[in-house]
């Protein structure tokens, strides 16, 4: 629009005629030129911001239609119970994790009269309901209640929520245990009914003991003479008895036909042959009328006349009796009761130093008496002994003494340690560490010789690094079982670091000053990639402060984007790729004018990144970095021309981002390789500081067919190409 057209425009939208006279003229003339320069001002600030604008506009383009999906594809629960959403993006439903359901709680159920009707109250919200339940019962019971009581009989009646009622009785009354109490039994109810349990048996056994007396008394039972299968069968009193007799006529018989007989008569009557016993061959041994004597005397269970048999002699209170198991004859007290197990110990007891007694099973200081050894300080074996009282034995029927071990255990070993770790580094080459309280005889030794060896003296050990080896290793302090044999062999540790290379820390936490010493360390051969690469990884970050504010910048988060894939000025191989997260919150042109003659290397942001940005950050951190090499195309000097530039600082190529090139020159990019860190694709997306919406950045690339333009990532993350005068957003990197 010209200036007179606008001119009588504003006189339009005034509705006003003016005077005109010559001084209006001239006023007018010299207001339009300022107008007129004005404009030109406007104009070429707005023709500035032409592109961003044409940019909001897009996105705003695409905001609606986004919009516009959303309210065609609104939101569902899913079969999981999750909200379900649409994604622009995919064009489909994607599962949002967010949990659809409600939780409902009962918080109680109140039962309310027959005729009344049910209502639910809600004391909690509408998302998290807690209801109330009030429920009109049917019949039920209203109440139980004892009325009268008679004797042991009590009576109860039971009334239902419709007014019938019913009654019943519980008679009381005692357990058989309670009346043998009553009775004057004094054991517990327990042993009682163990008793009734065993009588069947008692009974089974008196029978038993008194059909045996029968037999071996008179060779019968219950009147009916025993068959040659029973144990009493030529085993009994009236059967030995009848063999003495026999045996004494035959003496008396053997003597009046044979008088050359008389020894054979004195064998046969007395049992000895010119005063002598008879010997074991004789025909008369165990074959004379003494011994058959001698035999019934013992099977008569009464009989306590002083009778020889096997060795011992019966004495006053004791029987002979008969152990059908071994088929022998016992001389065995006349029992009341028979102890049926032996004590033993019960638990353990460890070495204390104190004296100590054991707890026995078994033992009962009312029918039995203790002995022997009964308490010990030092671990080891001990003996008690446990005698019957008078009128218990064995279940063996002996009467003597028992032995019975019972132990103390060894206690554990110990050592106390001054420290439990050790540290070996260029200040400290050996270190020693007291061992306190050791229960027996010290000796060491280490897991690894080659990092550490260890002697011991007395209570000091002592750790010696060897030959200034980095690595760790263990050393066992062994105690020995203790001479006096109370404590057991025991071990302790101690945990030895020897660092005599550099200690990689966290890439996020780590000291300006502590990079320095690592980086150095990994060009100095002291520390080799996969040192560092254990503690670092790809798209570890680190917050670095600008020593002065650039491009509107306070601080940028640093990412570790690769291993190595630059080399550096002196042709060595860099350590590591350095870069921003996100872009710096202010934009930048590539250069002042649309043109990429000269490349990367002659454009106007090359030189920022190695003046302006480089000395902002904090030369603690900047002196980490080291000079590169960058290769790019010359742009409109030479597509295909390929030219290296030496940076501290540079911006990515399309190759480095995204591993091929759309827009770049392929063959002068054949020579750079993806960044790591870009191979997810969700890295390349950067926003305006680390808090802003996702915004373009630069690459370092000129497109290849066009003198204009440079290539750059969209906010998406995909690529793209700007005018070299477009302000874009700016995310440099280095090399360390």
């Amino acid at each position: 629009m010209s200036l007179t057209k606008l001119f009588n425009r504003i006189i339009w939208h005034n509705n006003t005629t003016p005077a005109i006279n010559e001084d209006n003229l001239n006023a007018m003339s010299k207001g339009l030129d300022d107008l007129d320069d004005r404009v030109i001002d406007l104009a070429g600030t707005i023709m500035e911001d032409v592109p961003a604008i044409q940019e909001y506009l897009e996105q705003a383009d695409e905001l609606v239609d986004q919009m516009e999906e959303l309210s065609t594809n609104p939101p569902y629960i899913g079969a999981n119970g999750n909200w379900y959403v649409w994604n622009t993006t995919t064009g489909a439903y994607v599962d949002s994790n967010v949990d659809a359901s409600i939780t409902v709680t009962i918080a109680d159920i109140t039962m309310l009269d027959p005729a009344s009707n049910p209502y639910v109250t809600n004391t909690g919200t509408n998302t998290d309901p807690i209801f109330h339940l009030f429920i009109p019962r049917g019949k039920g019971i209203s109440y139980i209640a004892k009325v009268s009581t008679s004797g042991l009989v009590d009576t109860y009646q039971i009334t239902y929520s419709d007014g019938y009622s019913d009654a019943f009785t519980v008679t009381n009354g005692k357990t058989a245990y309670q009346y043998a109490v009553d009775g004057g039994y004094s054991g517990t109810e327990a042993d009682f009914y163990a008793d009734l349990a065993n009588f069947e048996d008692w009974k089974d056994d008196a029978e038993q003991g008194a059909s045996d007396a029968e037999a071996y008394a008179k060779g019968t039972r219950g009147g009916t003479a025993v068959g040659s299968s029973d144990p009493a069968y030529h085993n009994n009193a009236q059967y030995f008895a009848g063999q003495a007799d026999t045996s004494a006529q035959a003496s008396a018989g053997s003597a009046t036909s044979a008088a050359g007989s008389a020894l054979d008569s004195e064998a046969y009557g007395a049992g000895t042959r010119n005063g002598v016993p008879v010997s074991s061959s004789d025909p008369a041994y165990h074959n004379n009328a003494p011994y058959y004597a001698q035999q019934a005397a013992a099977q008569s269970l009464g009989g306590l006349s002083d009778v020889d048999i096997d060795g011992s002699t019966l004495a006053d209170g004791n029987i002979i009796a008969y152990d059908a198991a071994t088929q022998k004859f016992k001389n065995v007290p006349l029992k009341t009761a028979v102890i049926q197990n032996v004590p033993s110990q019960s638990g353990s007891l460890t070495y204390n130093g104190s004296s100590q007694s054991p707890t026995w099973s078994n033992y009962n200081s009312n029918i039995m008496t203790i002995g022997g050894t009964t308490s010990g300080t030092n671990a080891g074996t001990y003996t008690a002994t446990f005698t019957p009282a008078v009128g218990y034995c064995w279940d063996d029927y002996s009467t003597g003494p028992k032995s019975v071990t019972w132990t103390i255990s060894k206690a554990a070993g110990a050592v106390t340690l001054s420290k439990n770790s050790v540290t070996l580094d260029t200040t400290t080459l050996t270190d020693t560490v007291t061992a306190s309280g050791a229960t027996g005889d010290l000796s060491v030794s280490s897991s690894d010789t080659t990092v550490a060896i260890v002697s011991v003296s007395g209570s000091t050990i002592t750790i010696n690094s060897v030959n200034n080896t980095t690595g760790s290793t263990t050393i066992t302090v062994s105690v020995a079982a203790s001479a006096d044999g109370n404590y057991l062999a025991t071990t302790a540790s101690i945990s030895v670091t020897a660092q005599f290379k550099p200690v990689v820390k966290p890439w996020a936490t780590a000291t300006d000053a502590e990079l320095a010493e690592i980086v150095q360390a990994y060009y100095d051969g002291e520390l080799t990639r996969s040192d560092i690469e254990n503690v670092w990884s790809i798209g570890d970050e680190r917050t670095v402060s600008f020593s002065t504010t650039i491009a509107g910048t306070d601080s940028v988060t640093m990412v570790i984007m690769n291993w190595g894939g630059k080399t550096l000025n002196d042709d060595n191989t860099c350590l590591a790729i350095i870069g921003q997260k996100n872009n710096l919150i202010i934009k930048g042109v590539m250069n002042d004018y649309d043109q990429n003659a000269g490349g990367w290397d002659s454009s106007y942001r090359r030189t920022w990144c190695n003046s302006q940005y480089l000395e902002a950050l904090p030369s603690t951190f900047s002196a980490l970095f080291k000079q590169h090499k960058n290769v790019t195309s010359k742009g409109s000097q030479g597509s295909s021309t390929p030219i290296t530039s030496i940076d501290y600082f540079a911006f990515a190529s399309e190759k480095e981002v995204f591993g091929t090139t759309t827009i770049a020159d392929a063959t002068v990019e054949a020579s750079n390789t993806q960044f790591k860190y870009y191979e997810t694709a969700a890295n390349r997306i950067k926003k305006l500081g680390d808090t802003g919406s996702a915004q373009e950045w630069w690459l370092r690339s000129p497109r290849s067919s066009n003198n204009s333009y440079f290539c750059c990532v969209r906010h998406d993350g995909s690529i793209y190409l700007e005018a070299a005068s477009t302000r874009t957003g700016m995310a440099p990197f280095g090399c360390i």
